[in-house]
Protein backbone atom coordinates (compact mmCIF):
# COMPACT_ATOMS: atom_id res chain seq x y z
CA UNK A 1 0.00 0.00 0.00
CA UNK A 2 3.06 2.19 1.05
CA UNK A 3 4.48 1.32 -2.27
CA UNK A 4 1.14 2.33 -4.34
CA UNK A 5 1.16 5.56 -1.94
CA UNK A 6 4.28 6.50 -2.67
CA UNK A 7 4.33 6.15 -6.64
CA UNK A 8 0.67 7.81 -7.13
CA UNK A 9 2.97 10.55 -5.14
CA UNK A 10 5.74 10.65 -7.92
CA UNK A 11 2.97 10.56 -10.62
CA UNK A 12 2.04 13.91 -9.37
CA UNK A 13 5.47 15.47 -8.31
CA UNK A 14 6.50 14.38 -12.28
CA UNK A 15 3.35 17.08 -13.34
CA UNK A 16 2.96 14.33 -16.01
CA UNK A 17 -0.07 15.05 -18.26
CA UNK A 18 -3.37 13.58 -17.21
CA UNK A 19 -4.88 13.56 -20.88
CA UNK A 20 -5.33 9.91 -20.42
CA UNK A 21 -6.08 10.59 -16.78
CA UNK A 22 -3.37 7.97 -15.20
CA UNK A 23 -2.93 10.51 -12.17
CA UNK A 24 -6.54 10.44 -11.38
CA UNK A 25 -6.80 6.78 -11.63
CA UNK A 26 -3.91 5.97 -9.50
CA UNK A 27 -5.28 7.91 -6.90
CA UNK A 28 -8.77 6.09 -7.34
CA UNK A 29 -6.70 2.58 -7.21
CA UNK A 30 -5.10 3.79 -3.84
CA UNK A 31 -8.18 4.92 -2.08
CA UNK A 32 -10.59 1.81 -2.85
CA UNK A 33 -7.06 -0.56 -1.59
CA UNK A 34 -7.09 1.67 1.29
CA UNK A 35 -10.36 1.34 1.80
CA UNK A 36 -10.74 -2.50 1.07
CA UNK A 37 -8.01 -3.02 3.77
CA UNK A 38 -9.77 -0.72 6.43
CA UNK A 39 -12.70 -2.98 6.08
CA UNK A 40 -10.61 -6.04 6.42
CA UNK A 41 -9.01 -4.74 10.04
CA UNK A 42 -12.49 -3.71 11.32
CA UNK A 43 -13.72 -7.40 10.76
CA UNK A 44 -10.79 -9.31 11.32
CA UNK A 45 -10.71 -7.39 14.94
CA UNK A 46 -14.17 -7.49 15.88
CA UNK A 47 -15.58 -9.65 18.51
CA UNK A 48 -18.41 -11.51 17.97
CA UNK A 49 -18.87 -15.20 16.51
CA UNK A 50 -19.27 -14.88 13.06
CA UNK A 51 -15.78 -12.93 12.55
CA UNK A 52 -13.66 -15.66 12.59
CA UNK A 53 -15.52 -17.05 9.20
CA UNK A 54 -16.05 -13.33 8.06
CA UNK A 55 -12.41 -12.72 8.76
CA UNK A 56 -11.57 -15.65 6.39
CA UNK A 57 -13.35 -15.06 4.00
CA UNK A 58 -13.08 -11.37 3.86
CA UNK A 59 -9.15 -12.15 4.06
CA UNK A 60 -9.23 -14.01 0.84
CA UNK A 61 -11.05 -11.28 -0.91
CA UNK A 62 -8.57 -8.84 0.15
CA UNK A 63 -5.63 -11.03 -1.07
CA UNK A 64 -7.22 -11.48 -4.31
CA UNK A 65 -7.64 -7.31 -4.46
CA UNK A 66 -4.38 -6.45 -3.43
CA UNK A 67 -3.22 -8.90 -6.35
CA UNK A 68 -5.32 -7.50 -8.58
CA UNK A 69 -4.89 -3.77 -7.86
CA UNK A 70 -0.96 -4.59 -8.28
CA UNK A 71 -1.69 -6.27 -12.28
CA UNK A 72 -3.98 -2.72 -12.87
CA UNK A 73 -1.30 -0.66 -10.96
CA UNK A 74 1.73 -1.80 -13.22
CA UNK A 75 -0.49 -1.75 -15.89
CA UNK A 76 -1.21 2.17 -15.44
CA UNK A 77 2.79 3.02 -14.01
CA UNK A 78 4.45 1.30 -17.01
CA UNK A 79 2.85 3.38 -20.17
CA UNK A 80 3.21 6.51 -17.26
CA UNK A 81 6.74 6.12 -16.93
CA UNK A 82 7.36 4.99 -20.61
CA UNK A 83 5.66 8.25 -21.37
CA UNK A 84 7.97 10.65 -19.53
CA UNK A 85 10.98 8.56 -21.52
CA UNK A 86 10.15 9.21 -24.57
CA UNK A 87 9.68 12.92 -23.34
CA UNK A 88 13.17 12.88 -21.93
CA UNK A 89 14.56 11.56 -25.20
CA UNK A 90 12.50 14.36 -27.21
CA UNK A 91 14.44 16.90 -24.70
CA UNK A 92 17.28 15.38 -25.08
CA UNK A 93 17.46 14.97 -29.15
CA UNK A 94 16.71 18.64 -28.99
CA UNK A 95 19.50 19.86 -27.26
CA UNK A 96 21.92 16.91 -29.62
CA UNK A 97 20.51 18.63 -32.76
CA UNK A 98 22.03 22.05 -31.64
CA UNK A 99 25.21 19.86 -30.46
CA UNK A 100 25.47 18.62 -33.83
CA UNK A 101 24.98 21.94 -35.51
CA UNK A 102 28.18 22.99 -33.20
CA UNK A 103 30.19 20.02 -34.13
CA UNK A 104 30.11 20.67 -38.04
CA UNK A 105 30.17 24.76 -37.49
CA UNK A 106 33.96 24.07 -35.46
CA UNK A 107 37.02 22.86 -37.19
CA UNK A 108 38.50 21.57 -34.31
CA UNK A 109 35.49 19.15 -33.40
CA UNK A 110 35.01 18.07 -36.57
CA UNK A 111 38.42 16.79 -37.24
CA UNK A 112 37.55 14.77 -33.94
CA UNK A 113 33.89 13.85 -35.50
CA UNK A 114 36.12 12.41 -38.30
CA UNK A 115 37.98 10.52 -36.24
CA UNK A 116 35.01 8.73 -34.17
CA UNK A 117 33.64 7.94 -37.86
CA UNK A 118 36.65 6.48 -38.82
CA UNK A 119 36.69 4.23 -35.36
CA UNK A 120 33.19 2.92 -36.27
CA UNK A 121 33.60 2.18 -39.84
CA UNK A 122 31.51 5.51 -40.72
CA UNK A 123 34.30 7.48 -42.43
CA UNK A 124 32.65 7.63 -45.79
CA UNK A 125 29.87 9.51 -44.18
CA UNK A 126 32.35 11.99 -42.86
CA UNK A 127 34.27 12.72 -46.09
CA UNK A 128 30.77 12.99 -48.40
CA UNK A 129 30.52 16.14 -46.27
CA UNK A 130 33.83 17.63 -46.02
CA UNK A 131 33.71 16.97 -49.86
CA UNK A 132 29.97 18.68 -50.42
CA UNK A 133 31.18 21.81 -47.78
CA UNK A 134 34.17 22.21 -50.38
CA UNK A 135 31.87 22.40 -53.56
CA UNK A 136 29.92 25.00 -51.98
CA UNK A 137 33.00 26.86 -50.76
CA UNK A 138 34.29 26.76 -54.10
CA UNK A 139 31.55 28.60 -55.58
CA UNK A 140 31.03 31.22 -52.18
CA UNK A 141 28.07 29.58 -50.92
CA UNK A 142 27.50 28.43 -47.55
CA UNK A 143 26.31 25.10 -46.86
CA UNK A 144 22.41 24.88 -46.87
CA UNK A 145 21.89 24.50 -42.91
CA UNK A 146 22.05 27.77 -41.93
CA UNK A 147 23.27 26.61 -38.90
CA UNK A 148 26.60 25.58 -40.11
CA UNK A 149 29.53 27.92 -40.75
CA UNK A 150 32.02 26.60 -43.01
CA UNK A 151 34.03 23.87 -41.22
CA UNK A 152 37.55 25.11 -42.74
CA UNK A 153 37.34 28.35 -41.62
CA UNK A 154 38.84 28.57 -38.23
CA UNK A 155 38.04 31.93 -37.63
CA UNK A 156 33.93 30.94 -37.41
CA UNK A 157 34.09 31.10 -33.42
CA UNK A 158 30.05 31.55 -33.36
CA UNK A 159 27.28 30.23 -35.22
CA UNK A 160 25.44 34.00 -37.05
CA UNK A 161 22.35 33.34 -37.68
CA UNK A 162 21.47 36.19 -38.31
CA UNK A 163 23.69 37.11 -40.95
CA UNK A 164 23.47 33.36 -42.37
CA UNK A 165 19.43 34.09 -43.31
CA UNK A 166 20.85 36.15 -46.42
CA UNK A 167 22.97 33.66 -48.03
CA UNK A 168 21.77 31.58 -50.76
CA UNK A 169 20.71 28.38 -49.74
CA UNK A 170 20.21 26.74 -52.94
CA UNK A 171 22.96 27.02 -55.66
CA UNK A 172 21.03 26.37 -59.40
CA UNK A 173 23.62 25.67 -62.16
CA UNK A 174 26.55 27.62 -60.53
CA UNK A 175 28.95 24.60 -60.10
CA UNK A 176 30.97 22.55 -62.27
CA UNK A 177 29.20 18.83 -63.85
CA UNK A 178 31.92 17.73 -62.93
CA UNK A 179 31.84 18.39 -59.18
CA UNK A 180 28.94 16.36 -59.08
CA UNK A 181 29.95 13.64 -61.19
CA UNK A 182 33.17 13.20 -58.88
CA UNK A 183 30.62 12.55 -55.89
CA UNK A 184 28.93 10.58 -58.13
CA UNK A 185 31.74 8.14 -58.93
CA UNK A 186 33.36 8.15 -55.49
CA UNK A 187 30.21 8.04 -52.85
CA UNK A 188 26.97 7.32 -54.76
CA UNK A 189 27.80 4.59 -57.41
CA UNK A 190 27.57 1.22 -56.76
CA UNK A 191 30.87 -0.28 -55.81
CA UNK A 192 32.65 3.19 -55.52
CA UNK A 193 35.83 3.45 -53.69
CA UNK A 194 33.52 5.35 -50.17
CA UNK A 195 30.12 4.01 -51.58
CA UNK A 196 27.55 5.24 -48.95
CA UNK A 197 25.12 3.02 -47.24
CA UNK A 198 22.10 4.66 -49.14
CA UNK A 199 18.34 3.28 -49.42
CA UNK A 200 17.47 2.05 -52.56
CA UNK A 201 14.93 4.40 -53.77
CA UNK A 202 17.78 7.52 -52.29
CA UNK A 203 20.14 6.00 -54.70
CA UNK A 204 17.65 5.52 -57.81
CA UNK A 205 16.37 8.51 -57.76
CA UNK A 206 19.77 10.48 -57.50
CA UNK A 207 20.79 8.75 -60.71
CA UNK A 208 17.30 8.83 -62.40
CA UNK A 209 18.32 12.99 -62.06
CA UNK A 210 22.10 13.07 -62.25
CA UNK A 211 21.57 14.93 -65.94
CA UNK A 212 19.77 17.47 -64.84
CA UNK A 213 21.83 20.55 -63.99
CA UNK A 214 20.66 21.35 -60.12
CA UNK A 215 23.07 20.73 -57.26
CA UNK A 216 19.57 19.92 -55.11
CA UNK A 217 19.55 16.44 -56.06
CA UNK A 218 22.25 16.34 -53.56
CA UNK A 219 19.38 16.87 -50.78
CA UNK A 220 18.22 13.59 -49.94
CA UNK A 221 21.68 12.02 -49.98
CA UNK A 222 22.71 14.39 -47.23
CA UNK A 223 19.76 14.24 -45.39
CA UNK A 224 20.15 10.51 -45.28
CA UNK A 225 24.37 10.35 -44.13
CA UNK A 226 23.45 13.30 -41.78
CA UNK A 227 20.61 11.16 -40.90
CA UNK A 228 22.97 8.14 -40.36
CA UNK A 229 25.84 9.93 -38.76
CA UNK A 230 23.45 11.32 -35.87
CA UNK A 231 22.10 7.90 -35.30
CA UNK A 232 25.36 5.89 -35.37
CA UNK A 233 28.34 8.13 -35.00
CA UNK A 234 27.36 11.01 -32.92
CA UNK A 235 25.54 9.60 -29.70
CA UNK A 236 29.44 8.10 -28.83
CA UNK A 237 30.85 11.04 -29.91
CA UNK A 238 29.22 13.26 -27.88
CA UNK A 239 29.56 11.32 -24.81
CA UNK A 240 33.25 11.25 -24.93
CA UNK A 241 33.40 15.37 -25.86
CA UNK A 242 30.19 16.84 -24.11
CA UNK A 243 32.05 19.12 -21.91
CA UNK A 244 33.67 20.98 -25.08
CA UNK A 245 30.42 20.86 -27.20
CA UNK A 246 28.08 22.10 -24.20
CA UNK A 247 31.05 25.02 -23.64
CA UNK A 248 30.40 26.01 -27.35
CA UNK A 249 26.65 25.64 -27.74
CA UNK A 250 26.50 27.87 -24.66
CA UNK A 251 29.03 30.19 -26.23
CA UNK A 252 27.01 30.30 -29.73
CA UNK A 253 23.71 30.96 -28.35
CA UNK A 254 21.73 28.79 -30.70
CA UNK A 255 17.93 29.69 -30.67
CA UNK A 256 15.89 26.76 -31.28
CA UNK A 257 13.11 29.25 -32.06
CA UNK A 258 15.24 30.77 -34.92
CA UNK A 259 16.51 27.41 -36.20
CA UNK A 260 12.72 26.33 -36.72
CA UNK A 261 12.07 29.22 -38.52
CA UNK A 262 15.06 28.41 -41.00
CA UNK A 263 13.43 28.05 -45.14
CA UNK A 264 16.37 25.49 -45.49
CA UNK A 265 15.68 22.43 -47.09
CA UNK A 266 17.83 20.90 -44.90
CA UNK A 267 17.20 22.35 -41.72
CA UNK A 268 18.17 19.66 -38.69
CA UNK A 269 14.51 20.34 -37.32
CA UNK A 270 12.87 19.25 -40.03
CA UNK A 271 15.02 17.79 -42.44
CA UNK A 272 17.02 14.74 -41.41
CA UNK A 273 15.82 14.08 -37.57
CA UNK A 274 12.17 13.80 -38.37
CA UNK A 275 12.63 11.87 -41.91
Amino acid sequence: MLFMGYVTLLLVRLKLRDDIWLTKESKYTLLNALIGFSIYCVVSFKPFPLADFIKVKIGESVINLFVSLTLQWISIIYPALLARKVSKSKKNIDTSEKAMYVVLANKDLFEKFKEEAAMTFCLENILFLEDVFNVYLKHGHKFPLKAVMSVHQSRQSKLDLEDSSKEVLIMKSIYSEEDLNNLYLKYIKPGSIYELNLSSQVLQNFQADLNSKDLSILDPVIKEVLRMLFQNTFPRFYKTNQQEILKRLNFAKISGEKIKKTNSTLSIVTGFFNG
